[in-house]
């Protein structure tokens, strides 16, 4: 989901609980410190999570790479 309209800027990722693995699947999980950091091949988030309203889902938590 781009918020923005902006082409440019990375997508955001909305992070949700599932019984079965799904979204990223080459994604790995990564504690460095005490941030918890979402890499996928070359691209990171850098630890950085959002907390937002969405019109469909209500409250969520989205991250985005390589901000």
């Amino acid at each position: 989901m781009n918020v923005t309209q902006d082409m440019n800027v990375s997508p955001l990722f909305r992070l949700s609980l599932a019984s079965q693995r799904d979204g990223l699947l080459d994604a790995v999980w990564r504690w460095r410190g005490e941030y918890l950091y979402l890499d996928d091949g070359q691209k990171s988030n850098k630890g950085l999570y959002y907390k937002c309203m969405s019109r469909t889902w209500g409250e969520g938590i989205y991250t985005s790479f390589d901000m």
